[in-house]
């Protein structure tokens, strides 16, 4: 279970940065220049930044909306914007559930093998009483 955790999380970052990549394509493919704040980028003052930083901003919304945090501190300005964070929500509700599932399981495991350990230990120390073992053979 802990593998298929680690394997969430690896994927979850993947997905986050070829979505952000997707997010800056879109805007400025999509820009028209006769057209004033037409695209994300524009709207939220964004325009002079440079390619690291427009892409920490792309990645820290995908990351976000993926998550279902959603500060708000970032506005869509078109329709295939909104479109792509439409599916960009139903993603992030599938990965939530998986990792809710997987950290579930990683949990019931853990415990469960607790339980099996506690009942050995529960059986080894009924022989011990019961048979009379010394305790420098039970140690």
């Amino acid at each position: 279970a802990f593998e298929r955790l680690t394997f969430f999380i690896l994927s979850l970052l993947l997905v986050c940065h070829l979505i952000g990549c997707l997010w800056i394509y879109l805007a400025k493919t999509s820009q028209d220049d006769s057209v004033q704040d037409d695209s994300w980028i524009e709207v939220n003052g964004y325009s002079g930044m440079g390619v690291w930083e427009l892409y920490a901003t792309s990645v820290y919304f995908t990351m976000q909306t993926l998550t279902t945090v959603g500060y708000g501190d970032i506005s869509l300005a078109s329709t295939s914007e909104r479109v792509i964070c439409i599916f960009l929500q139903f993603v992030g509700v599938i990965f939530f559930s998986f990792a809710s599932g997987s950290l579930t399981t990683i949990i019931a495991n853990y415990d469960q093998t607790n339980a099996k350990n506690q009942e050995k230990l529960n059986i080894l120390n009924r022989i011990l009483k019961e048979y009379h073992i010394p305790p420098e053979l039970y140690a």
